[in-house]
């Protein structure tokens, strides 16, 4: 599972670097979770991301 997921969109880029900061930090359970959270088909988000 290389592809990625999931994404969030931030308005303040220190605001978008602390939070990778913290999602990178995280184990891989958790980083599973917000993922099937928020993309539970884990569809392909490339075009969302494009719109």
């Amino acid at each position: 599972m290389n592809n990625r997921q999931y994404y969030e969109v931030y308005e303040n880029i220190n605001f978008a670097i602390a939070r990778e900061k913290q999602l990178k930090g995280g184990n891989r359970k958790s980083k599973l979770e917000l993922i099937e959270l928020n993309n539970p088909d884990w569809q392909d988000l490339y075009y969302c991301i494009l719109d």
